[in-house]
């Protein structure tokens, strides 16, 4: 299994490097479905809000243990424009 995700930190720094505190926050949250955006406005209109429940870096490394993969290799990537912060992340895990 190759799994790569936005980081989990990335969600806690803010547009201007502020830290927002919601690491381990579990709630749902209602969100737009990814990419809509990129559709026209009139397409948009047909999309409905999603439930968001944002996952630690642990739960989601845990998850992948607890399926039965043996984890191979896990990598943290900065962001596009090179930030000195974990904005990405890839599992390599093999069952």
């Amino acid at each position: 299994m190759v799994l790569s995700d936005f980081h989990p930190l990335r969600r806690c720094i803010g547009s201007n490097c502020e830290v927002i505190p919601k690491y381990f926050d579990k709630e749902l949250h209602r969100g737009n479905l990814t990419y809509k955006h990129y559709f026209e406005e009139q397409e948009q209109l047909d999309f409905p809000d999603v439930s968001i429940r944002s996952y630690t870096l642990s739960e989601i490394i845990n998850s992948v243990i607890t399926s039965g993969f043996t984890l191979s290799k896990f990598d943290e990537h900065r962001g596009w424009d090179n930030e000195n912060i974990p904005w990405e992340f890839t599992i390599l895990a093999l069952k």
